[in-house]
């Protein structure tokens, strides 16, 4: 891209074909058109516009003394 515009733009975001390179949690960085990424923004949402998260798992966990206890909540 160079900084030059690539694509068109629309205000429905499904429509807009600009081109932005992402930036990947590994580092890899590739080129993707703006409607592709909205349409993976939301097919992650639920109609009410709520988003879930799956986790995995919890790699480290410590309770220090501003913890809430059972019985305060």
């Amino acid at each position: 891209m160079n900084g030059n515009i690539v694509g068109e733009y629309d205000e429905n975001p499904l429509l807009n074909t600009l081109s932005y390179n992402v930036e990947f949690s590994d580092g890899e960085v590739r080129e993707h058109e703006a409607n592709v990424i909205a349409e993976n923004i939301y097919a992650q949402v639920d109609p009410d516009g709520c988003r879930q998260q799956l986790l995995d798992s919890i790699l480290d966990h410590r309770r220090n003394s501003d913890a809430v206890e059972t019985d305060d909540m």
